[in-house]
Order: structure tokens, then C-alpha cells, then sequence
């Protein structure tokens, strides 16, 4: 079961009326949290798989100001189209047919950028059945020059990996570091390999293995590309919506 460390104050940022730490202690079983460990900044819950939307602290308050202050949360939500094009090549529909995506504005402070790749992983690792069935990569827009290609290459291809700082080649990638050596056995293929790319060819990102360095997020960063590659329509539908719906929780214009 995934656990989640939720600082009070950070809490109370999302709630309707700030809770003192005794409540918020009270009110987490109420919506299905087991209590792990507390202290005095922050709580540990442990949730519930089948509650991916309780994966990051704006998920949760929604739950809680619906329970306390009967808020409905909201049935629907009004999104915005991006203009940025991405264009699927053929040859993905051998390695990682499904491809989606979306653009959203956020003020991204260091909770946030946390709290987001937190969430992310625990998608990975939760329905995503550790990236089997999806893959999601989070990147800084401002980077990008659209429009964006999805496409394949051999192992030959090199990019700067996420944190990295010189190019590697799709077989050093996987054979070299932690995330090729963890999730290689995931790719179908062994000669092409899916990834994605912008009009300028700078990499995104190699999924479902790792992102390129180029579009690494900051605190700085104000404008997210969200990408989701996967083996099934369903599970890449199911993995966006959770993304659009917790970006538009933290306030973001989606």
C-alpha cells in the first residue's frame, strides 16, 4: 500500500478552513487513511490503491472539505486546448502504440514539484503496474520548440538522460542506469525503441525509462507538458485524467 507524508500547513492550504493538527488526526480515517506515523509538522497515511487521487495533498483535502465543510467536489472541469501538435509515427505501434498529453500553467513551488513526482510514481507503481501499462512523463514547456514527434529509434541514439550530464546511447542507457536496468524487460523490442522529441530534436523523454535532461523541472518551471505513453487506450486515459484533475486541484489552468 502506498504511504504519503502530508505536512498540516500544506494541508490547510487546500482546505476551505485551516483544521488544527487533533482534527486533520481525527478526520483521516473518515475517508479511508490509515494513520502511520505523525509528529508534529507532518502525518504518513497509508492509501489505498484503488484511491490514486489520494496520492497527493490536494486529493486528499478535497476528500476532507467534502466531509467536514460539504463541499461537492466538482462533477466537471473546463479545460483548455494547448495549440502544441504532437505528431505519432507508425513505428510506435510495435513498441508503445498509445500516446497522450496535455499543457497546463501551475505555480510550481518546492511543495509542488514533490508532491507532483511523488504522485507520478505512485501512479507508475500503483495502476500503472510498475509502468507496465503506462508511463508518464512530467516536462518544463518552456524548453520545448513544437511541435512534438513520437516516434522510434535504434539503440545507436543518443540523448543527455534526466540528471545526466553527457549522451548516452539507448543501449548505455539500459544497460548503465538504475531506471534502464529496472524497467529494459518492459520494452517489447530490441532493435527500436519509442521516444519523444521536439521540432529541434531535443528528447523529452525514452519511456516508459527515463526523461531527457532538457526539459527537467524546476521551481522555476510555470508551464508543464504532461506526456502518457502506453500498451492500452484505457490506461493512459485513466492515468491523464488523474494528472489533469490533480493540476487543476493545485490551481493550474489545464
Amino acid at each position: 500500500m502506498p504511504v504519503l507524508a502530508i505536512r498540516y500547513d500544506r494541508l490547510n492550504s487546500f482546505l476551505l478552513r485551516p483544521l488544527s493538527r487533533s482534527q486533520i488526526l481525527e478526520l483521516l480515517p473518515y475517508i479511508g487513511l490509515n494513520i502511520e506515523d505523525f509528529d508534529d509538522e507532518e502525518v504518513k497515511v497509508e492509501y489505498s490503491p484503488n484511491r490514486p487521487d489520494f496520492g497527493s495533498p490536494a486529493g486528499i483535502a478535497k476528500a476532507l472539505n467534502c466531509l467536514k465543510f460539504e463541499v461537492e467536489p466538482k462533477a466537471e472541469y473546463a479545460l483548455e486546448g494547448s495549440g502544441i501538435q504532437v505528431n505519432v509515427d507508425e513505428s510506435v505501434q510495435e513498441v508503445r502504440p498509445q500516446i497522450f498529453a496535455l499543457y497546463a500553467e501551475l505555480q510550481f513551488s518546492e511543495f509542488t514539484l514533490k508532491e507532483l513526482i511523488s504522485f507520478q510514481e505512485d501512479l507508475h507503481n500503483g495502476i500503472g503496474r510498475k509502468r507496465r501499462k503506462f508511463a508518464i512523463g512530467l516536462h518544463d514547456t518552456s524548453r520545448i520548440i513544437p511541435p512534438i514527434y513520437y516516434t522510434t529509434e535504434g539503440e545507436s541514439f543518443k540523448f543527455i538522460p534526466l540528471n545526466g550530464s553527457i549522451p548516452m546511447s539507448i543501449d548505455e542507457i539500459l544497460k548503465e542506469t538504475e531506471q534502464g536496468v529496472l524497467y529494459s524487460h518492459i520494452l517489447p523490442s530490441k532493435d527500436r525503441f519509442p521516444i519523444l522529441k521536439d521540432s529541434m530534436g531535443q528528447v523529452l523523454s525514452f519511456p516508459p525509462i527515463i526523461n531527457g535532461n532538457v526539459t527537467a523541472l524546476t521551481e522555476r518551471t510555470r508551464t508543464l507538458f504532461v506526456d502518457v505513453t502506453a500498451t492500452e487506450r484505457s490506461s493512459a486515459e485513466d492515468a491523464l485524467s488523474l494528472l489533469a484533475t490533480a493540476l487543476l486541484d493545485y490551481g493550474g489552468v489545464v
